[in-house]
């Protein structure tokens, strides 16, 4: 995919432990090309090196439906990202 002239902007959500280890439950991230969940998930391990040990375990959600890394992320798009859970 090619560079969007008009960067798109995502939200991307951060819950339990990832909030606070972002220190954030809310980033705006503007985006100058088409991303997959995982590129952008690499990123944040760019931004947020603390968090490369805690992303392989996590689920994400696109706009409330649970997804695979894969997917892509279009402009406006809310990319919630889940940390594990336990119990039983």
């Amino acid at each position: 995919m090619g560079v969007v002239e008009n960067p798109m902007n995502v939200s991307v959500l951060f819950f339990s432990g990832l909030k606070e280890t972002v220190g954030t439950a809310r980033l705006e991230i503007e985006l100058r090309q088409p991303q997959s969940c995982e590129q952008l998930v690499s990123g944040l391990f760019a931004r947020f090196e603390n968090l490369a040990s805690l992303l392989p375990h996590c689920s994400f959600a696109l706009n409330g439906s649970i997804v695979e890394k894969g997917c892509w992320i279009t402009a406006g798009d809310e990319l919630a990202i889940l940390p594990p859970v336990s119990g039983g």
